[in-house]
């Protein structure tokens, strides 16, 4: 399989990868894929990677929201609407665990790549 890591790309970038995320997530709710190219440079094991970018969106999630209902861009609506959202999140959140249960050391290569590689090519074509 080609190996087609930035090596470039190591932990001397986290701080501006981190930073670059966190705007993405703030400004456009599109922090994922910075923050999933970066770990996917780096030597780690599928579950490190997963524990990582989930502790990282959910801290950065959370400072997104603060951040937006502080200037007023969250309203009652939204919020209900987020909620209406959660159980299918959830059911989605129950079926990758299941994913990752059956095949523990998956690499991401095969199964975070091309869901972000499929987001990539329908956000060209809306």
């Amino acid at each position: 399989m080609l190996d087609l890591r930035l090596r470039w790309l190591d932990k001397r970038y986290s701080l501006a990868v981190g930073a670059f995320s966190g705007f993405g997530m703030t400004a456009g709710s599109a922090g994922g894929p910075p923050l999933i190219l970066y770990l996917l440079n780096l030597t780690m094991s599928s579950k490190e990677l997963r524990a990582t970018a989930i502790v990282f969106f959910m801290v950065s999630a959370l400072t997104s929201l603060v951040g937006l209902t502080a200037i007023g861009a969250v309203n009652r609506y939204l919020m209900l609407v987020g909620l209406t959202l959660l159980p299918f999140a959830l059911v989605g959140n129950l079926l990758g665990q299941k994913m990752h249960q059956w095949l523990p050391e998956l690499s991401p290569r095969f199964t975070t790549a091309p869901i972000l590689m499929g987001l990539a090519l329908v956000t060209f074509l809306l």
